[in-house]
């Protein structure tokens, strides 16, 4: 059909399969994301990895988790912002890069 149809491109995707191919990837980022969260949640499988990584957490010993060189203030409102925030991924993704002193805290 490629060959009677002159519109189409000869090589590459049509815009149509590019835009698919980005939506499908971005879409299976997102929810291998969210189903690591819910590991890490302890909500589904994988009770050793929470074990772990709760007892990393206690003992401040987490790496990557440094000193912040934000205020107080804006530890706790990015904390706030993002608490939870892997349940509403169907409505906006939404991910946390600041270092704050609250990690391993639900609320």
């Amino acid at each position: 059909m490629q060959k009677a149809d002159p519109t189409k491109p000869r090589f590459g995707m049509t815009p149509a399969l590019r835009l698919a191919a980005f939506l499908g990837a971005a879409g299976g980022f997102l929810l291998a994301y969210q189903r690591t969260s819910l590991r890490f949640w302890g909500w589904t499988e994988n009770e050793r990895e929470v074990a772990l990584a709760s007892e990393e957490v206690a003992s401040g010993n987490v790496p990557g988790f440094g000193k912040s060189q934000l205020t107080d203030e804006m530890q706790g409102a990015a904390f706030r912002n993002s608490v939870n925030s892997q349940l509403n991924f169907g409505i906006i993704p939404w991910f946390n890069f600041v270092n704050h002193k609250y990690h391993g805290q639900s609320n």
